[in-house]
């Protein structure tokens, strides 16, 4: 299913391997004052924003040592969190 458009973060697509490219491009015209005070925190810690998703931040650091093979088949093994 695919994300409505209201999601994006960004008003358009950048590379998700490149800490400065999402710098050049304007924010989404959806997003709003938490979501961008959100997204200035993470960006501070050194996170990189996710274009389609703006709750979601990558770490480039962290994820030169990851094996990139994987297929994007993912099993859910457990849920640990607790309904609120």
């Amino acid at each position: 299913m695919p994300l409505d458009s209201a999601a994006a973060a960004l008003s358009r697509p950048v590379s998700i391997m490149s800490d400065a490219a999402w710098r050049q491009v304007p924010a989404a015209a959806g997003m709003n004052e938490a979501a961008r005070l959100l997204q200035s925190y993470a960006t501070d810690a050194g996170l990189i924003p996710l274009v389609s998703e703006w709750w979601h931040f990558n770490d480039l650091a962290s994820a030169s040592g990851v094996d990139d093979s994987y297929t994007g088949r993912f099993t859910l093994a457990a849920n640990v969190g607790v309904a609120p």
